[in-house]
């Protein structure tokens, strides 16, 4: 019994959690209030409370909660390769994917970087993620140039353009998941790492 209301308690977590993220990306922090996230996930106003203490404490979760599954799908890079171009692709590949099924998601985050003063732990954590992702691709980046398979430039800076562009086109295009145009970003970016064929 203590397990079937542990994991109905885990889905209810999650139902908060995911109305959260839509709410907060789409009206805002200040805009959005519990009483909308609990109408949104067909429970009780006091009920939110009992997963999360404040309204604060709700985007915090919102935010660093899927930030850490977006971690594990963005760091998985093959140092040992045989063929950098090719792990470059396949990289790429998974990354335009995870950004291209992360809108709302990313709607959020860019809730939070747009206002660097109303939440600054948070952006904190989130520059904190950026240059993580940063020098966990340059490794790649140098094995590549030394290679002689990638043109000589600035590491980082090939890193940061990367997930710039990454980033960029999610909140800057608005474009559905299945558009056709995400398979095409996958040679634009690729072209950010300067291939010598």
């Amino acid at each position: 019994m203590t397990n079937k209301r542990e994991a109905a308690k885990q889905v209810k977590r999650k139902r908060i959690l995911d109305e959260s993220i839509k709410l907060f990306s789409t009206n805002g922090y200040t805009e959005t209030t519990i009483q909308m996230v609990a109408n949104a996930a067909g429970i009780s106003f006091g009920s939110v409370f009992t997963y999360f203490e404040t309204k604060e404490t709700l985007l915090e979760a919102t935010v660093m909660e899927p930030l850490e599954e977006v971690r594990e799908q963005l760091m998985i890079i093959n140092y040992e390769t045989e063929d950098v171009t090719e792990e470059l692709k396949n990289l790429i590949q998974r990354n335009i994917r995870l950004f291209s099924t992360s809108k709302i998601y990313l709607q959020l985050v860019q809730q939070i970087i747009s206002r660097p003063d109303r939440h600054p732990k948070l952006l904190m954590s989130l520059d904190a993620f950026f240059t993580d992702f940063v020098n966990h691709l340059i490794p790649l980046i140098e094995k590549g140039q030394k290679e002689g398979k990638l043109k000589i430039q600035d590491p980082e800076l090939v890193a940061t353009a990367y997930f710039s562009f990454l980033n960029g086109i999610r909140l800057t295009m608005g474009l559905e998941e299945d558009h056709i145009w995400w398979e095409k970003f996958i040679d634009s970016a690729y072209l950010l790492f300067g291939p010598i064929d």
